[in-house]
């Protein structure tokens, strides 16, 4: 039998079992082989190499390398042993010897062999080089990562532990670890679980940020400088308020008998809350006729509460005036009129100079009043307001819009399908069995507080925007006719808000320059903001501007 033929893999069926021994295990550096030889003892001067094998037993045949003359035939048969084929004859018979005393190579044979030894030994022209002697711990690792550090760390090893190392107690791709050392491996997983427990990504970055802040607030500068400028905007806010007032009742003073403007020795009875920098709550402003309230301001408080704008400008007008108290009734209340429509930033500004929500200072439910149309009052108390909607959107019904938006759009001159339908606006909010216009919402404090936040504010200045718009043109024709698209169809509610946020910025342009022409080199002092800055924004210069000329957005044409 040749070379090849006795490497192959041919069928069983070709061989004479009967002309073999038994099954042999051979145990070689701890790594088992099972053989089976021929009966007839072994020539001399002959190796021992693998003529077939069935599942994991070889079957040996004996070869005589001697009678090997052709290099041609030495190749061949390294070719059939995956053995390198390099070398001339001598050569290549020391790595067929090679390989004839290392039974533990024949393994590289069959189906499918990992070669375990791999990595772990130095195979040398068929001869297996002895593992080197020095340890982890000597031998030199460069520069490993931060990731395999802590994980030497972790599992006790040393720390130059490449990661690639064999750190479990099996050096094969077969595990031969005994039970005991898999239930020791399962403890020390189950102990390293409960020593190190799983943080999610989340709650680290929860733990992150407050260990920052917690930096933040103990650093006396920081501390220092957010205060100071708590107090700034504190201060700001007082005095728009009082210049709020002051703008208001200055050009009606002339209405009042002199009689009636007495002075008031007690000390002044507004106290005033100022809300803290950067917040869109307030706290309580409150006004007592019976008893002065001290100004208490906190750099800590969060709300602003503020009794009515209707009721606070008049009652606390008439106190600075040394008015009694039941003269209140008779300053002009404030006109929701005077403001211009503006951007979202711009309206939040004004929100919080004249006051969001509305409230007393008592502990008891604070009493509200509203004037809504036709001069109608109407009071009630803040547990009496229903839950707001969630969403309530207009964007694809704005013929209802019409219908809900102003109760005083009821007479004979306004189109049918404007007029106000009370039935319908009821389904939107309704106090005391009173439905209540969308206009007047925001004199309503827990409604006032939802539309607050910047997705519903944004919402509700383009519903007012849009609202004030149908009804100036009299008919949904007529409002249709400028908003129709290039095939004729309605132009969807973004766009709409588009064309009209374009109209405003030419109203508001116009404004400015008039602004400026008339005001001249007074325009820095007249239109200044906080800070002593110029005012520059369209939106708030043209606001400013028709409070000072007492116009309303009706007149904006």
């Amino acid at each position: 039998m040749d070379a090849k033929t006795s490497a192959s893999t041919s069928p069983l069926s070709k061989i004479d079992k009967s002309a073999y021994c038994d099954v042999e295990s051979l145990n070689i550096n701890g790594q088992e082989i099972r053989v089976r030889r021929p009966i007839e003892p072994q020539p001399a001067g002959t190796v021992q190499l693998p003529a077939q094998f069935t599942g994991d037993v070889f079957f040996v045949r004996y070869e005589n390398l001697a009678s090997l003359t052709k290099r041609a035939t030495l190749v061949q048969l390294c070719k059939d042993y995956q053995l390198s084929s390099a070398g001339n004859r001598d050569v290549l018979r020391e790595r067929i010897e090679g390989f004839s005393e290392n039974p533990i190579q024949w393994q590289n044979l069959l189906y499918g062999a990992t070669r375990s030894h791999r990595g772990q030994r130095t195979v040398s022209d068929g001869k297996i080089a002895k593992p080197p002697k020095n340890s982890l711990e000597s031998k030199k690792v460069s520069k490993l990562k931060r990731s395999t550090i802590r994980r030497n760390e972790l599992m006790g090893l040393p720390l130059n532990t490449p990661v690639h190392a064999t750190i479990f107690g099996t050096e094969r791709s077969k595990d031969r670890r005994t039970l005991e050392d898999k239930m020791n491996f399962v403890r020390l997983a189950e102990e390293f679980c409960k020593t190190h427990p799983y943080v999610p990504l989340e709650e680290i970055r929860r733990r992150t940020a407050v260990s920052e802040e917690a930096k933040k607030r103990a650093d006396p500068t920081t501390m220092l400088s957010e205060y100071a400028q708590s107090t700034n905007m504190q201060l700001s806010n007082i005095a728009m308020i009082i210049g709020e007032l002051a703008g208001r009742l200055s050009p009606n003073l002339s209405l009042f008998p002199s009689s009636m403007i007495i002075p008031d020795p007690r000390p002044s009875q507004l106290a005033i809350l100022a809300s803290a920098a950067g917040s869109t709550n307030t706290e309580m402003v409150s006004v007592d006729g019976s008893r002065p309230s001290a100004i208490s301001v906190s750099p800590s408080s969060s709300m602003v509460e503020l009794s009515p704008v209707a009721d606070i400008c008049r009652t606390a007008s008439s106190l600075a005036l040394g008015l009694p108290r039941s003269s209140a009734a008779l300053v002009p209340a404030a006109s929701n009129d005077d403001v211009i429509m503006a951007d979202a930033d711009a309206d939040a500004d004004m929100s919080n100079r004249v006051g969001c929500k509305l409230a007393t200072t008592t502990s008891e439910d604070p009493l509200y009043t509203i004037k809504l149309g036709y001069g109608q009052i109407l009071q009630f108390r803040y547990s009496e307001i229903p839950n707001p909607a969630l969403q309530i959107s207009f964007s694809d019904n704005i013929a209802r819009l019409g219908r809900v938006w102003d109760d005083e759009a009821d007479g004979n001159d306004v189109h049918a399908e404007m007029k106000w339908d009370p039935a319908d606006c009821a389904n939107l909010l309704s106090i005391n069995g009173t439905p209540v216009a969308l206009r007047y919402w925001c004199d309503n404090g827990r409604y006032w507080l939802m539309l607050s936040h910047r997705f519903v504010l944004e919402t509700d200045i383009a519903i007012k925007f849009v609202a004030e718009y149908y009804h100036r043109f009299g008919t949904p024709d007529a409002f249709w006719t400028n908003f129709l698209g290039s095939d004729g169809e309605h132009l969807q509610w973004k766009f709409i808000c588009a064309r009209l946020r374009d109209v405003r910025g030419d109203q508001e342009q116009e404004l400015v320059d008039q602004a400026r022409a008339e005001y001249g080199d007074q325009f820095a002092k007249v239109f200044g903001g906080r800070g002593g800055k110029v005012l520059e924004q369209k939106s708030a210069i043209a606001r400013r501007y028709l409070s000072l000329k007492k116009n309303s957005v009706s007149e904006i044409n």
